[in-house]
């Protein structure tokens, strides 16, 4: 037999039904017991677990995300986190409305109509993973079959240095890939070619006046630790700025 999903919720449907038909063969109901009305009026169950935020591609920052019965409603910084010090980001409150919006991707996703354009509807339409992978396995196969330089990757934000993704490309035999568009910003391109870092930055730990020219800074710098976390505090010890 093969396990499925409307298989797994049968046998356990089966399974909870036989459990109740023996406790009252027994003599005990499966609905009234001594301990259902204190299970019913029983406190919620709080607590704070550690985690860290997901919601950039520079996962650092430590947060404590409360949880009342088993569900998230909360999260904050955490304060014993030696980066972010206890303080999130604008990205990093709003994970947990990622994570309940009703709206939210859940499936995977197949493209219906081949027109493209900005104004275009691409007829986006839910599909099973199994089809995923066998639409994903039939493409591979036939860039295999004819070259393995015809296959072209590109990952999301975040999956520059993806284990997985390098050792998939090489076993696969293509040299060509894409991160994402990150490498093609010049926030990213122009410190890689001229110093070596992903991302320049500024030194205001250590800075009493800091003149900024061709750029702001405010919303492109939304992070909770190093750069907004060095300049927030900058500006509170009497850092001048001049833009």
């Amino acid at each position: 037999m093969t396990l499925t999903r409307r298989t797994f919720f049968k046998g356990a449907a089966a399974a909870g039904a036989a459990a109740m038909l023996g406790a009252e063969a027994a003599g005990a109901s499966p609905w009234f017991s001594p301990l259902a009305p204190e299970q019913a009026h029983a406190a919620p169950v709080e607590e704070w677990k550690p985690a860290t935020c997901p919601a950039c591609h520079n996962p650092i920052c430590g947060t404590q995300v409360k949880v009342v019965d088993g569900v998230a409603v909360e999260i904050k910084g955490d304060p014993n986190s030696p980066t972010n010090q206890g303080r999130l980001c604008p990205r990093g409150l709003s994970v947990l409305g990622g994570l309940y919006h009703p709206y939210r991707v859940k499936k995977p996703l197949k493209r219906t109509n081949p027109e493209k354009g900005l104004d275009v509807d691409p007829g986006w339409v839910e599909i099973s993973w199994d089809e995923a992978l066998q639409i994903t396995t039939e493409k591979l196969k036939a860039c295999l079959e004819k070259d393995p330089r015809t296959l072209f990757t590109q990952t999301g934000f975040g999956n520059e240095d993806s284990f997985k993704r390098l050792i998939f490309e090489s076993a696969f035999g293509t040299p060509n890939g894409l991160t994402t568009s990150g490498p093609l910003c010049a926030d990213h391109f122009g410190p890689m070619c001229t110093k070596g870092t992903k991302v320049d930055r500024a030194d205001t730990e250590r800075c009493n006046y800091l003149v900024i020219m061709g750029r702001s800074v405010g919303d492109e710098w939304g992070l909770a630790h190093r750069n907004t976390k060095e300049y927030v505090d900058s500006v509170a010890r009497g850092m001048k700025i001049v833009a």
